[in-house]
């Protein structure tokens, strides 16, 4: 018994290690609502060029990642803003169940980078009156940065890397420990100036949890800001900063499966590849969705089939992609489907599980009546 015991007692001490590391990770109870921001740079170095499409990709995946997760019924709310040297403060939260994207091609924003004005803009939307949740209740705050990383507050002609990463260590980084709190308060009701030479720390008591995404240069070509950020992430509590980079279309993977993870959700469960002559077959179950990434995204619009080989339903419309929107992500009833690929593309089918946890009710404890023995029966003559 003392061994069944002591045995009994680790298995509890690792279970209890565990589900502390899950609920640090999620930084709230699982199935709660929050409120997210999506910052989008949309200077003339992201919007020029491929990254701008790996941008709009992005901004697409995580509005439609969290439609499907969470589905329309949410009170969970999003809003996305793109910025160059300035960022609407005012935009309102909408529901992640509402349809919600930005076509940063048509977002005419003045030229340079100001992270500051972006990351206080984040903090002034959740703290607006009209974006006080009904409940009135503070909710966790989350922010998506999607960023080359690159700053230009003075609008250089040439650029002026040195000053460029002096100014991210300044005044950004102060920004970065005064903001990346996951602490939902609006004690501060008048901003610092970006510029102020006084740590922000010091004064700013209210924040939010902030997710980089870094666009650039492929793995072995880094752009000089990168390491910044990285940095950052090395040095801060790792519940409230991260930095993810995004140097193509392949690494929306990275983007799904950090959407899912912030709220609650299973990432990335199984992935197969997928070519004309090979389709990928997967029996699906109700709670499951797909992500499927082409290899070569830049081509020609492609299509994915989905054919059921046992379901209860017709075959669907085929999805389409192309370097616009190189993803395809939905959901399939439950049953045995083939995936294919025509014109000749390949690529990832990825599925995931989004089964939202919900909280456990805390167990108690009742006193059972203690058993009473019946009479003995007699004999009668």
């Amino acid at each position: 018994l003392g061994l069944i015991a002591a045995v009994a007692f680790v298995l509890a001490g690792v279970w209890l290690g565990l589900a502390c590391s899950w609920v640090r990770a999620m930084n709230h109870e699982p199935g709660e609502p929050f409120d997210m921001v999506v910052l989008v740079d949309a200077s003339d170095s992201v919007t020029d060029g491929s990254n701008g499409r790996l941008a709009q990709a992005i901004v697409d995946l995580i509005a439609d990642t969290l439609r499907l997760v969470l589905g329309e019924h949410s009170g969970s709310r999003i809003a996305i803003v793109p910025f160059s040297l300035s960022a609407n403060d005012k935009a309102r939260l909408q529901p992640v169940g509402q349809p919600t994207t930005v076509d940063l091609s048509g977002t005419n924003l003045s030229e340079g980078t100001n992270f500051a004005e972006a990351l206080e803009a984040a903090y002034s939307i959740f703290c607006l009156d009209e974006n006080t949740p009904a409940d009135g209740l503070p909710r966790r705050r989350l922010v998506i940065l999607i960023t080359d990383g690159e700053t230009d507050v003075g609008n250089q002609r040439k650029e002026d890397i040195a000053g460029n990463l002096a100014y991210l260590k300044d005044d950004i980084q102060d920004i970065l420990d005064a903001r990346t709190t996951g602490y939902p308060s609006c004690a501060d009701s008048e901003l610092d100036d970006p510029y102020s030479a006084r740590p922000r720390h010091e004064t700013i008591t209210g924040g939010y949890e902030l997710m980089v995404l870094g666009l650039g240069s492929p793995p072995g070509q880094p752009s000089p800001y990168e390491e910044f950020w990285q940095t950052t992430q090395e040095e801060k509590d790792q519940n409230f900063y991260s930095y993810t980079p995004v140097y193509s279309p392949a690494a929306l993977r990275d983007v799904f499966n950090l959407v899912s993870n912030a709220v609650g959700a299973p990432v990335v469960t199984d992935s197969m590849p997928i070519n004309r002559a090979n389709p990928a077959r997967h029996e699906v179950d109700d709670e499951e969705y797909f992500l499927f990434i082409p290899s070569n995204p830049a081509g020609p619009r492609g299509t994915l089939k989905a054919s059921p080989l046992y379901s209860d339903t017709d075959e669907p419309a085929p999805w389409t992609y192309d370097e616009n929107k190189p993803y395809v992500l939905g959901r399939l009833p439950k049953g045995i489907w083939e995936f294919s690929v025509v014109d000749g593309a390949e690529g990832n089918l990825l599925i995931s599980n989004i089964v939202l946890p919900t909280p456990t009710p805390t167990p108690t404890m009742t006193l059972t009546p203690t058993p009473t023995l019946s009479p003995t029966p007699t004999l009668t003559a």
